[in-house]
């Protein structure tokens, strides 16, 4: 069974974000957003000065947070804890779009994730949450829209 949420109808709206980046080099960008500075950059093997993640590190870093908010918010949603979350991503990623060899139209062959969880969620209600995270998280919707397979493994803590 699942909850229902109290919320702001102010954060439901659409909201439109901001952002800039200075690009002083090959690979290196600093993108502000909000207060916050993002640092993407490549390895130096590749050309950049390595320091920062990739930018498709970024995205999939990106798809990792995104799965602790929304799985934090369906728990509360749902009036059960999560005491402890660890996430980890395993991504294949062709990169023959990257290089210029061709374009590739599903970029991110495979997402495997795996989250270790301490909670008093039952299995069947892991099994909403698993649901409900891939219908609710907009990065876990873009990949499925794009072809992208996500699987979650979930570990009891």
């Amino acid at each position: 069974m699942r909850g229902t949420v109290d919320i702001d109808p102010a954060l439901v709206t659409p909201v439109t974000m901001q952002f800039a980046a200075e690009c002083p080099g090959y690979a290196l960008s600093r993108v502000t957003v909000r207060d916050h500075v993002v640092t993407i950059d490549e390895p130096a093997e590749r050309g950049g000065t390595n320091e920062g993640p990739t930018p498709t590190e970024t995205f999939v870093s990106s798809l990792v947070g995104v799965t602790n908010v929304i799985l934090r918010r369906i728990a509360k949603r749902d009036g059960i804890a999560i005491r402890s979350l660890s996430v980890t991503a395993e991504a294949e990623l062709d990169r023959r779009g990257v290089w210029l060899v061709e374009p590739v139209t599903v970029p991110w062959r495979a997402i495997a994730m795996a989250l270790t969880i301490d909670t008093d969620a039952d299995e069947a209600q892991l099994a909403v949450w698993e649901e409900d995270l891939q219908a609710f998280s907009p990065i876990h919707a873009l990949l499925r829209a794009g072809g992208t397979p996500v699987t979650l493994a979930w570990r009891r803590a």
